[in-house]
């Protein structure tokens, strides 16, 4: 948790055996654990059991803040750690949407820092920083990107919620990541997730059709499940230990 507050979440059984790895699903921003809920499918053939947190500020978690993905990364590191305790020995495996993405890489960062035993990383809609969405989101709303988004990142930096790009993060996260994104999605743009890519030791970036920021895979669905789901059993085989 943060702030000596737990998260809530649901804990859902997998099918992928003892010893593939527990997975733990960040949503994005303005959403919930529902929402990871509908992103699983794909994924529990291939995992032992899966968390689903609700972070700060969203859900039914009681806290009243979001801190627009600068302090989750702390209650995901501690959620892994929590996880790493009930299963010891299990490899562990994060998943994040959009800001949820950002949210994932820096927290399994700092969990692996403390000895979590995290093997990957998913990235869906992931985007460098606030800069990306924020004019896009403004514009879904009718809204010109100038003044309202210059006007939205002074308060939110002045606010202690302004995070900073993700490459810097990316050039020290050692562990295999798989990055999903949508060629048309103006919110989390394909470039940003190349960007990302090109600073990760051991990336595997999917670009699909489509602009489907909540469903990245939507535009190919068979390719996607596919991809993804070679790429979580190739963590759990000894070619990638």
């Amino acid at each position: 948790g943060l702030d000596g507050i737990p998260c809530p979440a649901w804990r859902v059984r997998g099918h992928g055996g003892d010893a593939a790895p527990v997975l733990l699903m960040v949503h994005g921003w303005g959403r919930s654990r529902w929402d990871s809920l509908a992103r699983l499918s794909t994924l529990l053939p291939c995992v032992r059991e899966a968390w689903l947190p609700d972070l700060p500020g969203h859900g039914e978690h009681p806290g009243t803040r979001s801190w627009v993905g600068v302090r989750e990364p702390d209650a995901v590191a501690a959620m892994l750690a929590d996880i790493a305790q009930r299963h010891p020995g299990t490899p562990l495996l994060a998943c994040g949407h959009s800001l949820g993405a950002g949210v994932a890489l820096r927290g399994a960062a700092q969990a692996l820092r403390g000895g979590a035993p995290v093997v990957g990383l998913i990235m869906l809609s992931p985007y460098r920083d606030l800069r990306s969405p924020l004019p896009a989101r403004l514009a879904l709303r009718d809204l010109p990107a100038r003044p309202f988004a210059s006007i939205a990142l002074w308060m939110l930096r002045r606010a202690g919620c302004m995070d900073t790009p993700l490459e810097r993060d990316a050039a020290s996260f050692a562990p295999p990541v798989f990055i999903a994104t949508c060629e048309g999605d103006a919110i989390s743009p394909v470039a940003d997730s190349t960007d990302i890519a090109a600073c990760l030791r051991d990336a595997t970036l999917l670009a699909l059709p489509g602009d489907r920021h909540d469903d990245p895979g939507a535009g190919d669905p068979a390719r996607f499940s596919a991809s993804l789901q070679a790429f979580v059993r190739g963590l759990s085989s000894p070619s990638r230990a």
